[in-house]
């Protein structure tokens, strides 16, 4: 039986990926094929991402004021729930939106400024929006928030 891709943790903390390969000769048996490949820091890599996300969605999920991430065109790539109690849609359903369909300025160039943003209902609040670009991001991404005035965020 052939086992490839076989985790390993070594008593020091290291982590090997073993692979090993039964060698025959038709029905003849000839040996085994066992080759060993330190992962450890690929592992430890792969963690620190993963840990690295936990701790950004936590911060989105927390947070009570919307939070948009934009492409270049203003299409809203992602959101988090604090959008979707403050704009009255599913998450899934303000994905589909460009941000000019929210923000009445339909101005998403970067900086702040106050503002005016549209519910599904059609009502319209007060509001102070802040874009960033991210850096470094390829394609081009920015960050949005939209802070409710006066009133807070409905339940």
């Amino acid at each position: 039986v052939t086992v490839l891709g076989d985790e390993v943790l070594l008593a020091d903390g290291r982590i090997l990926e073993r692979d090993y390969i039964p060698v025959r000769d038709g029905d003849d048996f000839l040996g085994h094929l066992w080759q060993y490949r330190d992962v450890t820091e690929a592992r430890r890599a792969e963690q620190e991402v993963a840990r690295a996300e936990r701790h950004r969605r936590a911060v989105l999920d927390a947070s009570l004021d919307a939070i948009f991430v934009l492409d270049e065109e203003g299409g809203i790539r992602e959101t988090n729930p604090a959008a979707s109690r403050a704009l009255g849609w599913p998450q899934e359903e303000i994905r589909s939106r460009a941000f000019a369909e929210i923000v009445l300025s339909a101005d998403a160039s970067p900086g702040m400024r106050r503002d005016s943003a549209r519910r599904c209902d059609g009502s319209v609040f007060p509001c102070e929006i802040s874009v960033t670009e991210i850096p470094e991001e390829e394609p081009r991404r920015f960050v949005a928030v939209i802070h409710e005035l006066g009133g807070g965020l409905p339940a």
